[in-house]
């Protein structure tokens, strides 16, 4: 229960206990006094039952991973989802969220793991909803947006002074760098949604090497600790370098930007309506200039419901994910049709399957060098 808790006054002992009328109270009577006691002593009982037990309930958390923001240091996007929830808190009535925001997917999880009871609201890469058990009842409600686009693509760049790395086929049995979830929904969109069926990222890197932010990826190709980075188009480092001491070998279709979800059941009507109202005025409010430009984006725009790869049950089901990460290596190009590229003889793609798991669709076209895709150019 919450509100205000009565307030109760204790009368001083220099005061004799009265009743309304001035004259002495029962309190004041010889052998009255342990009955009088007692009957305060019940009445504290009783008040000390409507003052809320804040060991028992936890304040509603809001959890955020967001490895791929674009923004140039993690203390200035900690501010802004800061500033968000002290908007949401001012906004809805009841509410009093606290920010749990992680740059590792790994300690993230953990923390889901101990008190996931107490998360109402994520804001995260999709595919990081994924990698969340059954239960979490967490329904994707708004979606950022950067340049008019709610989508964005996933670039893998390598040095530029690397002649030999010229596309994935490059890259076979090389380190990738990235920074994503570690669970088997983001492995599976990875593999569907970031590479297109086109290979499975563990079978075909030698290494996967996570990272706690898309400028790390960078970072450790720029140094030398790893052959390649998965990152987003709007990394800052990446703009600097990309040209110059980076190139990018592979473009991926685009994915959804990162998404605002909540666990509606968690909140009451008038706070659900409250979350809405909030969200969409966000952008028209006085503190919401620095909480978008803090996040990098131009503002929240409602996620449609139904089933399509952008709307709310899509985005529950992104990449086909499955119980766990497709045990499928790319097949020989004779196996499907296709002749060898330059180079490669057929057995330098192996066909491996997991006979479970021999409903999931194979990958609908080998590795190849990637044909010019251009990346989409942001609207004005």
């Amino acid at each position: 229960m919450t509100g205000p808790v009565p307030k109760l006054r204790l009368t001083p002992a220099s005061e004799g206990p009265t009743t309304q009328h001035g004259e002495p109270s029962l309190l004041g009577r010889p052998g009255a006094r342990s009955v009088g006691r007692c009957r305060i002593a019940a009445a504290l009982v009783a008040l000390l039952a409507l003052v809320p037990d804040r060991s028992a309930a936890q304040a509603p958390r809001m959890l955020v991973y967001l490895p791929g923001a674009a923004v140039e240091s993690p203390a200035r996007l900690a501010g802004a989802v800061t500033d968000l929830a002290a908007y949401l808190n001012r906004q809805i009535p009841g509410l009093n969220l606290e920010v749990e925001a992680f740059r590792r997917a790994e300690d993230a999880v953990r923390f889901f793991e101990a008190k996931g009871q107490d998360v109402i609201v994520v804001v995260s890469e999709p595919a990081f909803l994924l990698d969340f058990p059954p239960g979490f009842d967490a329904v994707p409600m708004y979606r950022f947006v950067r340049s008019g686009r709610e989508t964005q693509q996933k670039l893998v760049v390598v040095k530029a002074n690397q002649p030999a790395l010229r596309s994935l086929v490059g890259l076979r049995g090389r380190t990738l760098s990235l920074a994503l979830g570690t669970g088997q929904g983001s492995a599976a969109f990875l593999a569907h949604g970031v590479f297109a069926g086109e290979l499975v990222p563990d079978a075909w890197f030698g290494a996967i090497s996570p990272e706690p932010d898309d400028s790390s990826a960078i970072a450790s190709v720029l140094f030398g600790r790893a052959d390649a980075a998965l990152v987003s188009e709007h990394n800052p480092l990446l703009a600097t370098h990309l040209g110059q001491d980076l190139r990018e070998v592979y473009v991926s279709p685009p994915v959804s930007m990162p998404v605002v979800a909540v666990r509606p059941s968690d909140l009451g009507e008038t706070q659900r309506t409250a979350m809405d109202r909030a969200l969409d005025e966000l952008g028209r409010s006085a503190q919401g200039p620095k909480v978008l430009a803090g996040l990098g984006i131009d503002s929240l725009r409602r996620i449609a419901e139904g089933d399509g790869p952008l709307e709310r049950a899509g985005l529950l089901r992104l990449a086909a994910a499955r119980s766990r990460t497709p045990a499928i290596a790319l097949p020989p190009p004779s196996a499907r049709g296709f002749e060898p590229l330059p180079g490669l003889k057929p057995e330098d793609l192996p066909f491996v399957v997991d006979l479970e798991l021999v409903d999931l669709p194979l990958p609908s076209r080998p590795v190849r060098e990637q044909e010019a895709r251009p990346r989409e150019t942001p609207r004005p």
